[in-house]
């Protein structure tokens, strides 16, 4: 069974992912601001992390540099799904080494749950 680790402040999505991932088998936990997410990644070592842009505490793109630049994270997958797909964040967030951007107005929860579990297999 897959683990990931959903960080998003938006109670109502983070309830949509979860219940998502969780019916196509996955095991899920959640972190609701970056700090957080940084910290559960660390200590749970999901094998995938889908991850917002606008957080609190600390923004996704500054967790996703911190993720990959330590030793203890950053073989972990990381998929940003955001609805600040504006400008540059996407080109940022590839660079930066996630594995995707997925933006919330193209990707169904749905959808994004079943991207992300192809993409471990």
């Amino acid at each position: 069974m897959a683990k990931l680790l959903l960080v998003e402040d938006d109670r109502n999505l983070l309830k949509l992912y979860k219940t998502e991932l969780e019916l196509l088998g996955a095991q899920v936990v959640v972190a609701t601001d970056g700090k957080m997410g940084f910290e559960m990644a660390k200590l749970e070592k999901p094998d995938m992390i889908l991850m917002d842009v606008i957080l609190p505490e600390k923004i996704g793109l500054s967790v996703l540099k911190d993720l990959k630049s330590d030793a203890e994270t950053k073989s972990i997958p990381v998929i940003i799904v955001s609805n600040f797909d504006q400008g540059d964040n996407p080109k940022k967030a590839i660079k930066l080494g996630a594995l995707a951007f997925m933006s919330k107005q193209q990707y169904t929860p749905q959808k994004v749950a079943a991207e992300a579990l192809a993409a471990l297999k």
